[in-house]
């Protein structure tokens, strides 16, 4: 698996619906929820996709808000494309 040059990554970060932070090689997004519920049932579905595609996200989770951040740790913590894969999947959850 290959990491991704600088036009890859702005090409494919402009096809993703929300608008995700590309910090470092870590893609960034911050769902907001109406409460804890709704934030716990989006990690509960986040968690069964990074299952079924076998790459997992990190997730900081507060109350009504739940940050993911999606990187490639087996090459260094690089983009690749299936982290651009998880984050389409990630967004359809929340949408």
């Amino acid at each position: 698996m290959d990491n991704l040059n600088k036009i890859e990554i702005h090409k494919l970060t402009k096809s993703l619906n929300l608008v995700w932070e590309n910090e470092d090689h870590i893609l960034k997004y911050k769902f907001h929820f109406k409460d804890y519920f709704e934030t716990i049932k989006f990690i509960n579905e986040v968690a069964d996709i990074a299952n079924t595609q076998n790459h997992h996200p990190t997730m900081i989770v507060d109350f009504d808000r739940v940050e993911v951040l999606v990187t490639t740790h087996e090459i260094g913590n690089m983009l690749t494309q299936k982290d651009f894969d998880l984050a389409k999947a990630i967004e359809l959850v929340s949408l």
